[in-house]
């Protein structure tokens, strides 16, 4: 195939809303790591809260609130995990889109041949759920965050 052609099967590739969802992949791992940071960090707080009720009178009422909201930050934790595996195969699904059309686009014998895989698109709704089950998780994760925070605020 001409270099021309080579030329402009990669311009129009690159024009394709796959790139958009290769950015948005990408944009999903800020929400992921401020949860999985806060979750973190109440489960260290929590810990902190342990160790110094061990040295009061009072501990136990204390040690109960913290083993409760422990299990609700750590669930957080356990969410933001399955979010980042979810992230991870929507990047691996667009990367992986994205070498099979533009090594199909390259190698084609003609220009109809190199450009049918950017008209025959198939549909995004593998992309979207994928997308839509990281969101899922991440929103779950700030709630067992609150949960926990809730719970370990109304006990102490």
């Amino acid at each position: 195939m001409a270099d021309e052609h080579i030329k402009a099967a990669i311009e129009v590739y690159t024009r394709q809303h796959e790139f958009y969802a290769e950015q948005t992949a990408l944009a999903l791992q800020f929400p992921i790591k401020l949860i999985l940071t806060l979750n973190s960090s109440a489960v260290a707080a929590s810990l902190l809260l342990v160790r110094e009720a061990i040295g009061s009178n009072t501990k136990q009422p204390i040690i109960d609130a913290v083993r409760s909201s422990f299990w609700a930050f750590g669930g957080g934790i356990v969410c933001v995990l399955i979010a980042s595996w979810f992230q991870w195969q929507l990047y691996a699904f667009i990367m992986h889109r994205k070498r099979t059309l533009l090594r199909n686009a390259i190698s084609a014998a003609d220009w109809n041949a190199a450009m049918s895989p950017f008209y025959n698109e198939p549909s995004a709704s593998s992309k979207t759920s994928l997308h839509n089950w990281c969101f899922v998780f991440v929103v779950l994760s700030f709630v067992s965050f609150l949960a926990g925070a809730y719970i370990l605020g109304s006990r102490l």
